[in-house]
């Protein structure tokens, strides 16, 4: 958002709130460090989403939506439902919980079409030695192709829990 449409957007949304909602809850990964509560994996009808953002509109001055999803990205038809919805309500959105394997460039390109400033992946660490322990099923390579996408595309992103510690954690693992 350093873009001058960066700075029309924070203009033309000063005064409106954020709310914080799920859009899925579950996880399609089985990482060695999480214990899930919710067992399987579900994601919410776009229409019951339409409407609770309208009333959130109407009722509460809501503007953006940080979406508190444990696998955001995961249901694709689901996301792009969903982000064709916050465009036609001109909402502002904010996931995390995005695993780096679920968006790609396109998916990417299509949600800053459709109001995303900012997403916040869950990286754990950059040692392919302990994302192998993890189970994450991803590579280091995923992870900087995810954050390279974002910066190529004006889309903010942060290293978001970072874990230390796992089983096998070495100085050398942590540098990395």
């Amino acid at each position: 958002l350093s873009s001058p449409e960066g700075l029309k957007f924070l203009e033309k949304n000063i005064n409106k709130t954020i709310a914080a909602i799920s859009t899925t809850r579950g996880c399609v990964a089985r990482c060695t460090f999480c214990q899930r509560y919710t067992k399987g994996y579900r994601a919410y009808e776009p229409n019951h989403f339409e409407s609770h953002i309208m009333e959130l509109k109407e009722k509460y001055n809501v503007g953006g939506l940080w979406i508190w999803d444990e696998n955001f990205g995961s249901n694709k038809k689901q996301c792009y439902e969903n982000a064709r919805i916050m465009k036609k309500h001109d909402f502002f959105w904010l996931p995390e919980g995005v695993r780096c394997k679920s968006v790609n460039y396109e998916d990417l390109k299509f949600y800053r079409e459709h109001n995303i400033v900012s997403i916040k992946f869950g990286i754990e660490t950059g040692s392919q030695k302990i994302l192998d322990i993890m189970e994450k099923k991803s590579r280091v390579e995923d992870i900087y192709k995810a954050i390279s996408n974002c910066k190529k595309l004006d889309i903010i992103t942060s290293p978001d829990a970072l874990m230390i510690g796992m089983p096998g954690e070495t100085k050398e693992t942590v540098i990395e």
